[in-house]
């Protein structure tokens, strides 16, 4: 299973970028994602990558079409490009790893579940990765707020 503290909800994967290119980013994401609205995500899939026949990792999921993810998805593609990081090739698929296995196994097939949790979404945390041997330690360098609806 992942740690807990390892739980995230990946938007883009940045790779290596010099610390400039980091905060020009961040900067341009600030002036854009104000105008974003706060949305909640609600995860009800349960599947695994790379394939049902040949797992490696387990994910819960949230449904694929919803257009606040994807577009938040496809803003951060653009202005991050724009600093310098590569497009993805792959088709954005928003899930949560919680559990990764060492040695392929068959798993079935994707699941539909009752909702298991439904998470707000706020703010984008941009975070820094640091690979250990025992793992990935993630730290948030900056949370970027979307506008917050009047309740």
């Amino acid at each position: 299973m992942v740690n807990p503290h390892n739980l995230y909800l990946t938007i883009k994967f940045l790779g290596d970028m010099e610390e400039a290119a980091l905060r020009g980013m961040e900067d341009e994401l600030r002036h854009v994602l104000i105008s974003f609205s706060s949305f909640s995500l609600p995860w009800d899939r349960l599947g695994a990558f790379p394939s049902a026949k040949n797992a490696r990792v387990i994910w819960l999921g949230t449904p694929k079409a919803t257009y606040s993810i994807l577009t938040l998805h496809q803003t951060v593609e653009i202005i991050a490009a724009k600093h310098g990081a590569s497009n993805e090739s792959k088709l954005y698929h928003p899930h949560i790893t919680i559990a990764r296995i060492s040695t392929p196994m068959t798993f079935a097939e994707e699941q539909n579940l009752p909702v298991v949790y439904n998470s707000p979404c706020n703010a984008l945390p941009l975070f820094t990765s640091q690979l250990k041997k025992t793992g990935a330690i993630h730290s948030v360098f900056a949370q970027i707020p979307f506008r917050q609806e009047p309740r």
